[in-house]
């Protein structure tokens, strides 16, 4: 898949992401300091892009194919290298929110900095997730 095409569906992932993102920031919220709650709606998005990534983004480049159970090995060190890709991005994406919170408390603050975070990580994700976890095998 030609890399702009890759990008658009890695993008419309992305905006799959952060509605769970969002979703699990606002029920966690309820309970939790905003803080735990954004790192628990942060790890969820990572779950969903994974799997939106690898099955539509990434689907030739991926290295392990779901075939058989005896792949759940490959799978999980694959969601290994996923997560420590994205990890940058991640780092990216939590310092704009806690930044933004900071600065800028009020209740509806969360889901702007949620926003601004999530845009902040998308293009070094992109790039990480290409050229290392997805690259294509010659």
């Amino acid at each position: 898949m030609k890399s702009k095409y890759q990008f658009i569906i890695f993008a419309l992932n992305g905006i799959v992401g952060l509605v769970v993102d969002l979703i699990v920031l606002f029920y966690t919220s309820i309970y939790l300091n905003l803080y735990i709650s954004r790192f628990i709606s942060f790890l969820s998005a990572v779950i969903i892009t994974w799997i939106l990534n690898r099955n539509l983004t990434f689907k030739k480049e991926s290295q392990f194919k779901i075939d058989s159970l005896s792949r759940y090995k490959n799978l999980l060190n694959e969601f290994k290298q996923y997560f420590f890709a994205v990890l940058t991005g991640g780092i990216i994406n939590l310092s704009t929110y806690y930044c933004y919170i900071y600065i800028n408390f009020d209740p509806l603050d969360k889901y702007i900095a949620t926003v601004l975070g999530s845009l902040a990580g998308l293009i070094s994700n992109f790039i990480f997730l290409k050229f290392i976890v997805f690259k294509r095998k010659n």
